[in-house]
């Protein structure tokens, strides 16, 4: 069943699908340029050692967090109505589940910090099972900005709370000047974020657990979902402290941080967005088709872009923004960007996935995900050394992201033809802009910033020219090269008309 590629979906709906998407992936990018400094920072005051410490420490918590967690605010945000008997519940789970996390954090301490084998890892765990039981008190008001499609206001939210962090860490690294400072920003942060809360939202939550088995039927799959993922992501930092070092694992926890992050600040964040809009529209296959085609394309024309860019500028990317001494990172950020780009579209099906109660589909395809990571990470490494872990996991990304696609298929939201359609011209010129970077980069030049710059301009010309050029010879079909330009040409029109 063929679909149309643009069709119409409801005027009021698709703008605000837009306007939240460009909020979030603002509101991410603004944080992230801020984290970036911050890193600068903070990677010249630190040794790449401190990192892997509080990196291996923080497997442990992660999976706790996410085990016991449930994502309340998503099940929120996907109810048609979140009344104050739902709220009070989600609010009451969370503060449950923060307690749970602490307490386990606290006695699974020995046994982790034995099998590392470093009594550092113990005072990093102490320290670090604080921001889980600190923000399990958050207020859940706050999830009523993404339900209502109120994204500046969360964007003013989660900004300030990021600024304030930033100056609390800085200080505090200034102050420790070692793996500490980075153990103490966690519940320093979780501080300001419970303060915060409570201070944008005027309403006050109450304990009560009226409707938990609503919470339960949506929270099962998406604790097996985040488990799944997260085993998959941090595999490889288990692998690498056991076939190498702590030096080793804060080089590639720091260069899998870098390579990640143009692809991951602009999906997360668009993810959040459309949640609550694809759950506006999740009873209308039509629209929901529809949208799905459009954002699929999106999603394509950005991962491949920012991955690949990422991949393509890997050696002046680390050597400008960490500084020499990270030189062993270029390797893991150029195959990582690759990997990234291929997460990028993955993520984008999160929402949609969601949205239309397939959450059990995404959470059985995360398990395949870190099924088939774990061992191929874990040969891959042995075999060729930790330089080729990304490697592996590029392979697994591709025949997993290939399982999706063939289950999408299944579904009739898209066609193979329309599935190829979509995905072909991005890639293509994904292609392009990594040969002509390739051969054009300037030789020679002793300023990184400038050879970069000028990198990522050929690069961003050569893509967007590419992937235009063959739109056209495509004969200019709806989709979202059409949308992009239509909504560039309105910007420049609007422009003209205020000159």
């Amino acid at each position: 069943m063929d679909h149309p590629e643009d069709g119409p979906v409801s005027h009021d709906v698709g703008r605000k699908m837009v306007s939240g998407t460009l909020w979030m992936v603002s509101m991410r990018w603004t944080i992230r340029l801020i984290g970036l400094v911050n890193t600068a920072i903070i990677a010249r005051l630190l040794i790449p050692t401190d990192f892997g410490l509080v990196a291996l420490a923080m497997i442990a918590v992660d999976l706790l967090v996410t085990i016991t967690d449930g994502d309340m605010e998503m099940a929120l945000v996907r109810s048609a109505e979140a009344d104050s008997d739902l709220q009070n519940t989600g609010w009451t789970l969370k503060i449950m589940a923060g307690i749970a996390t602490w307490v386990l954090i606290m006695a699974i301490t020995p046994l982790v910090s034995g099998h590392f084998g470093d009594e550092r890892i113990a005072t990093i765990l102490h320290i670090a099972a604080l921001r889980p039981l600190i923000l399990g008190f958050e207020n859940i008001g706050v999830v009523e900005f993404r339900r209502s499609l109120n994204f500046a206001t969360e964007f003013r939210y989660l900004v300030l709370q990021r600024l304030i962090t930033v100056f609390i860490g800085l200080g505090l690294v200034l102050t420790f000047r070692d793996y500490l400072a980075l153990a103490w920003s966690m519940p320093a942060s979780a501080l300001v974020t419970l303060a915060l809360s409570f201070m944008v939202v005027r309403g006050r939550p109450r304990l009560g657990l009226k409707r938990w088995r609503e919470f339960w039927r949506f929270s099962r799959w998406q604790m097996m979902f985040n488990s799944a993922r997260l085993a998959g992501e941090r595999c490889d930092q288990i692998i690498i402290s056991r076939l190498g070092s702590l030096d080793d694992t804060g080089v590639y926890v720091v260069g899998f941080d870098l390579a990640m992050m143009p692809t991951r600040e602009v999906m997360l964040p668009a993810g959040r967005a459309l949640m609550p809009a694809y759950a506006k529209i999740a009873h209308d296959p039509k629209d929901l088709s529809a949208s799905f085609h459009t954002v699929l394309g999106f999603a394509a024309i950005i991962a491949c872009a920012t991955g690949v860019g990422m991949s393509s500028i890997a050696e002046d990317a680390v050597f400008l923004v960490l500084g020499d001494h990270w030189s062993r990172a270029v390797p893991f950020v150029r195959w990582l960007g690759i990997f990234g780009a291929l997460e990028g579209m993955w993520l984008m099906l999160d929402p949609f996935l969601i949205a239309t109660r397939h959450e059990r589909t995404l959470a059985i395809f995360n398990l395949a995900f870190a099924a088939l990571t774990i061992p191929a990470v874990a040969i891959t490494a042995s075999l060729m050394g930790i330089e080729a872990i990304p490697l592996a996991r590029i392979a697994v990304m591709t025949a997993v992201l290939g399982g999706v696609f063939i289950r999408l298929l299944s579904w009739d939201w898209i066609s193979p033809s329309s599935l190829t359609r979509t995905l072909w011209r991005p890639v293509a010129a994904a292609l392009a802009m990594a040969g002509a970077i390739f051969l054009l980069h300037p030789q020679g030049l002793s300023s990184r910033p400038l050879s970069m710059a000028l990198d990522m301009a050929m690069g961003g010309a050569t893509y967007l020219g590419v992937l235009y050029g063959l739109w056209h010879l495509s004969g200019r079909p709806e989709g979202a090269e059409r949308s992009l330009a239509a909504l560039v040409l309105a910007r420049l029109g609007r422009q003209s008309a205020s000159l």
